[in-house]
């Protein structure tokens, strides 16, 4: 699927504002990734597996594209690069005691993104001028989970 028809796609999804949020050839996306102090408490060294890489791999894609700008104000869509994989991963690894149940690790990084993430995000003026409704997010899940 082509990016510009996923965005046009994407667009049907918030209807409340279409007049605001445009999509097509034209559109772009702003890459914002998180403050590292927002961030660092839910990630950790680990060198995740393969299939736990989706939500980097497919950042690292999108910036390749022609619908990245770098300025954000030119953004019809802004791409929040948070990684839930890894916060769940970095969770699993500090559990103790290690109980082998990912609900715990999936509950950390709702964590994460809820009461951390997301307030970070509302202090930004790329919240404000939409108040988030042009914010994507990937969310992937991780295997057994």
């Amino acid at each position: 699927m082509k990016l510009c028809t996923l965005i046009g796609s994407l667009a049907a999804v918030f209807r409340a504002d279409a007049s605001a949020l445009t999509s097509g050839p034209d559109s772009k996306v702003f890459v914002l990734e998180v403050d590292r102090d927002v961030e660092s408490p839910f990630v950790c060294d680990a060198q995740l597996p393969a299939m736990f890489r989706v939500e980097r791999e497919i950042v690292a894609s999108l910036r390749a594209s022609p619908y990245v700008t770098r300025n954000a104000s030119e953004a019809t869509w802004v791409l929040v690069a948070i990684q839930p994989i890894l916060y769940q991963y970095c969770a699993k690894a500090r559990e103790k005691p290690r109980t082998g149940l990912w609900k715990y690790a999936l509950r950390a990084s709702a964590i994460a993104v809820n009461n951390h993430i997301i307030p970070w995000l509302m202090t930004l003026p790329y919240w404000a001028r939409r108040r988030g409704m042009d914010h994507l997010f990937l969310f992937a899940s991780g295997w057994n989970t």
